[in-house]
């Protein structure tokens, strides 16, 4: 019974033991860098308050923010939700009906659409795909209350473009916001005649555009192979810790066609590859150019960037810079407006915090509402104690202990099976005549 008790105090003791040190994960002196908050002065009790990391913060934090903490003046961890603001497109589609369609020779083919009575706004029509297997058209947009008077809310262009196994179409229209029930296409003629589009669909679309933290590189640097028929293109971001998610490149050629491979890395000697092969492309299609020089990836924080072109038998092409987007992030937490507040990171060995804040605050967060804290200069925490590093292994201060050692070993190994095998000739009986 009472090594029973003793067992069951030890068991307790050790799981609060865990307990604390997983809970207590701040403690100042293991902080290197701080930033004091300032909160805006019509903040009320428990108003979600956003706050926009800087470079500062993804230069000098752990990797994947997981080291973040933000701390009151009464020396609290508050709890926050970590935002990236990466927009959004909302698009509600609204019925319609197509009542006509024309063509009119060496001038358009005609499309009116009925969005019927009391239409809601909308600004996007999708077509159905043309008959043709390839073009490229402008395309005029009126609109009409009454299918009699009408006015112009737009133009755009529709086209669909072939170039060996590479397909790229589009045959959405946007123009300006209408509610008005009558929407006319008009498709300009480029001297192929009628293009006999198919079916289409109305929506009206709201977009939020991302927040974006772009980087510019401070050197390219670019080596071409013709015996492996490749082109390597180096980045040098400068600094590793911003993340990115599109790179657009700048070429200085066009009408090619180049599958690529995408590599990362801090060093310069360990090569991360981020994805499989994409491609780039640049077209002329009559006067009309026709580009993807932009790259998507899952948000890396490298320094380092490495593009591998296939040139196969082409010539290379040369590229000559690049813009690095990543989508901006938040922290967005609940503040008391009796406290200051300040956000510390610079901490490798954090782990990230769990907190329920995606719940507490995510149900209340209107991104276009939300009042805004100001992070002040990057700072050194005076409290900051360096962890020390762990004494090398003896064997690594005496590299020659273990030589040494597995010499003597052998030796006296030696030794021993000799004096056995002398013990044994004496005992062992003479031999023979």
């Amino acid at each position: 019974m009472h090594r029973a008790f003793v067992s069951v105090l030890i068991a307790v003791g050790t799981t609060l033991f865990f307990f604390t040190v997983t809970v207590a994960d701040f403690a100042a002196p293991e902080w290197e860098y701080f930033k004091a908050l300032s909160l805006p002065a019509n903040v009320g009790a428990d108003d979600p308050l956003s706050l926009i990391l800087d470079e500062d913060v993804y230069v000098h934090a752990a990797d994947g923010l997981a080291d973040l903490r933000l701390i009151s003046t009464s020396g609290v961890e508050t709890p926050y939700l970590l935002e990236s603001l990466r927009g959004s497109i909302t698009r509600t589609a609204t019925p319609l009906q197509v009542i006509d369609r024309g063509y009119v020779a060496n001038a358009h083919s005609q499309m009116t659409l009925d969005f019927g009575p009391g239409a809601i706004r909308h600004n996007v029509i999708e077509l159905g795909a043309p008959t043709a297997s390839e073009f490229w058209r402008e395309v005029e947009i009126e609109a009409s209350p009454d299918n009699n008077s009408w006015s112009s809310i737009g133009s755009d262009e529709i086209y669909r473009v072939v170039k060996g196994p590479t397909v790229v179409e589009s045959y959405t229209l946007r123009y300006s916001v209408s509610s008005s029930r009558y929407i006319r296409i008009k498709v300009i003629d480029d001297g192929t005649g009628d293009l006999q589009m198919g079916s289409a669909n109305g929506a009206g679309e709201e977009v939020v555009l991302p927040d974006l933290i772009t980087s510019n590189p401070v050197s390219v640097s670019q080596v071409n192979d013709s015996t492996e028929r490749t082109s390597t293109i180096d980045f040098d971001l400068g600094r590793s810790g911003v993340p990115f998610h599109n790179i657009e490149l700048r070429a200085s050629d066009r009408n090619f066609n180049r599958r690529v491979a995408i590599q990362v890395s801090d060093d310069q000697e360990k090569w991360v590859t981020l994805s499989s092969r994409t491609e780039i492309f640049s077209y002329t299609v009559g006067l009309n150019p026709l580009d993807r020089l932009n790259i998507q990836v899952s948000e890396p924080t490298a320094r380092y960037i490495r593009l591998t072109l296939f040139n196969e038998d082409n010539p290379p092409i040369g590229i000559v810079g690049g813009l690095f987007e990543g989508y901006q992030k938040r922290l967005v937490f609940l503040a008391d407006a009796s406290e200051g507040y300040s956000l510390f990171y610079g901490n490798d060995e954090s782990s990230a915090p769990v907190y329920d804040a995606g719940v507490v605050i995510g149900s209340r967060v209107d991104s276009a509402d939300l009042l805004s804290a100001v992070a002040g200069p990057h700072s050194a925490n005076g409290d900051y104690v360096a962890p020390t590093l762990p004494e090398e292994p003896l064997t690594e201060r005496l590299p020659w202990l273990v030589p040494l050692l597995v010499a003597f070993i052998a030796a006296l190994v030696g030794l021993l099976l000799f004096s056995v095998f002398r013990k044994a000739r004496s005992l062992a009986p003479p031999p023979e005549n």
